[in-house]
Formats: structure tokens, C-alpha cells, sequence
């Protein structure tokens, strides 16, 4: 008598419980970092068994390195369609970060850049080689954008790279020191339009 197969999975059942884990995870590393980030919750937000999680992906670090790797992917992704369309970067950066939507993508991935930033949890060389590669691109698209006169050529690309990187991301990742600096009980929607407008205004050329 032929022994009964055990039931397998459906592949877009899987892919769906996968989807849907990877974004439990990312909003649990968002919330609490990499070290604080429990396997339980992010199961139960997904709805999926905490067994599915290791048998998908292996555990926390992979877990942690597939959000890490799908958020570069996603960004790069982006950045080329947007780049090509002819926009200028500071205002695919500041479109992006001020559109104030609170259910889109990048608050969560900037929170995630600031705890990976301060505790570089990520153990995989591939990702900073994926992370490397992108800031390279946005390097290249300034450098463009000088050449044009649309941006000061007073900084190197990689300079006005990294300090449009920390100044979006500021009233995000740091929204209490935001807030005090301001004085300001809470951030407006129109204090976030003021404050990117602001960053804009800094790194336009001015020489025309």
C-alpha cells in the first residue's frame, strides 16, 4: 500500500505567507531594531506559524538580511525608473520623503537605515556590496544633476549624497529631537512640506 505524501504548500500560498512575513518583519526591525525585533510577533502580525518563518527563510539574521535586501532592490529599482524620467535627484529624494504617506514604505525603510546605521547587524557582505552600488547610482545622478546647474557643484556628489541622506531622514529616524528642535508639541504635515523644502532650497545652485 503506497504510503499518503504529506500535503505540500501551494506555490502561491507560500508566496503569499512569504509576502506576508516579509512585511510583518519589516515593520517589526522598523519598530525595534534588529536586536529587539521578536520572531513571535512578526509571526503572529502575519498570521503565519512561527515555524514558517525558518522553514522559508532560517531564522532572525535571514529574515533580517532578506527585508535589508529587498528594501535595496526595491530602492534601486526606483531610483533608476525616476532618474530616467528625467527628475532631478533632490526632487525624487524630497518627493519621496515628504509625500507623507503614512502607509508607505520609506519611513519604515528609514528607520530601518538608522538601526542598521548605528548597530550593523547585517552579517552578509552582499548586501553592502547591493547597498554600495546604490549609493553609487545616487552619487552619479548628483554628479548629472551638477553638470546641469540644477545642483551646487560646491560639494563632491558624495558629500551632498550623504548629507541629503541625514537630513531626510531626521524627522524620521530621530522624530523627538525633531520635534524639541522645533519646539513643537507635534510635526504637521505642513512642518515636514516646510522642512524639505528646505533641504531642497540647500543644494540648489544659486550662481544663475
Amino acid at each position: 500500500m503506497a504510503m499518503e505524501s504529506s500535503p505540500r504548500v501551494d506555490d502561491s500560498q507560500a508566496a503569499t505567507t512569504k509576502r506576508r512575513i516579509i512585511d510583518s518583519a519589516t515593520r517589526e526591525f522598523a519598530a525595534y531594531g534588529f536586536a529587539g525585533a521578536r520572531i513571535n510577533r512578526i509571526a503572529s502580525e502575519a498570521s503565519a506559524n512561527k515555524q514558517l518563518i525558518y522553514r522559508y527563510f532560517g531564522g532572525k539574521q535571514e529574515l533580517y538580511e532578506a527585508v535589508l535586501t529587498e528594501m535595496t532592490r526595491t530602492s534601486r529599482a526606483l531610483l533608476a525608473h525616476e532618474h530616467d524620467s528625467g527628475m532631478s535627484y533632490v526632487d525624487f529624494l524630497t518627493a519621496n520623503a515628504s509625500g507623507i504617506d503614512r502607509a508607505s514604505e520609506f519611513p519604515l525603510w528609514a528607520r530601518i537605515l538608522g538601526w542598521e546605521g548605528m548597530t550593523n547587524a547585517s552579517q552578509a557582505p552582499h548586501i553592502d556590496e547591493l547597498r554600495r552600488a546604490n549609493f553609487r547610482s545616487r552619487s552619479e545622478w548628483i554628479r548629472g544633476n551638477q553638470d546641469s546647474g540644477e545642483i551646487t557643484s560646491r560639494y563632491s556628489p558624495e558629500l551632498l549624497n550623504a548629507m541629503l541622506m541625514a537630513v531626510t531622514i531626521f524627522p524620521i529616524t530621530m522624530p523627538k529631537t525633531f520635534k524639541l528642535i522645533l519646539d513643537k508639541e507635534e510635526i504637521s504635515d505642513d512642518d515636514l512640506r516646510e522642512w524639505f523644502t528646505f533641504v531642497d532650497e540647500l543644494v540648489r545652485d544659486r550662481s544663475k
